[in-house]
């Protein structure tokens, strides 16, 4: 299989003729020379307007697997995406984490068994539920808010296609969190 230079320069020809000719042309600007005309000629990038409110990676798996999701897009992009995330989510976070163990701690003060359960405890539940429901939607945002700034222009398909990967190892990564979390807690009492 050989290089083929002629074969080449054509497609790159038909590429950039294609280009100008679809109104891939962003702005046109006429410089002055000698009485010459000299038209400078400025690419769009290439890619959609990333326009997206919401990064489901985000929700699943928090910065890191959002992070590592999108990895090429944003070492592309050189700007920093982990720490900016990951700085705005963090007095949430702890927030959180206070009002989430007032609720456990309110919680431990129920009578549970099996002919009686306080309704109140199920109040604290489903509270603590939204709770962490809530701060995932603002991590979610907040990333899909940061990527847009960093990576303006995308290719939808692939966006799409990581944000699956992302979703699939976030939900895996929730999922033993949790397992290791409910574990720890049964063998620690």
């Amino acid at each position: 299989m050989a290089f083929d230079l002629e074969k080449e320069e054509a497609k790159y020809r038909e590429e950039r003729a294609r280009r100008f000719t679809n109104n891939a042309v962003n702005q046109e600007s006429v410089v002055g020379e000698n009485d010459d005309k000299t038209i400078q000629i400025i690419d769009e990038p290439e890619g959609t307007p990333f326009r997206e409110t919401f990064m489901w990676s985000a929700f699943f798996g928090g910065p890191i697997i959002s992070y590592l999701t999108h990895l090429s897009e944003i070492r592309r992009s050189g700007k920093s995406y982990f720490w900016v995330v990951f700085g705005i989510c963090i007095v949430p976070r702890i927030v959180v984490k206070g009002i989430n163990q007032a609720i456990e701690h309110a919680a431990d003060k129920f009578i549970i068994n099996m002919n009686n359960v306080d309704i109140a405890y199920y109040a604290c539940c489903a509270l603590e539920t939204l709770l962490i429901v809530a701060f995932n939607l603002f991590m979610a945002f907040v990333a899909a808010q940061r990527f847009g700034k960093i990576c303006p222009y995308y290719d939808a398909e692939k966006y799409n296609k990581m944000e699956r990967n992302g979703v699939i190892a976030g939900a895996v990564f929730w999922l033993i969190l949790c397992t290791l979390n409910f574990f720890f807690v049964q063998w620690g009492k």
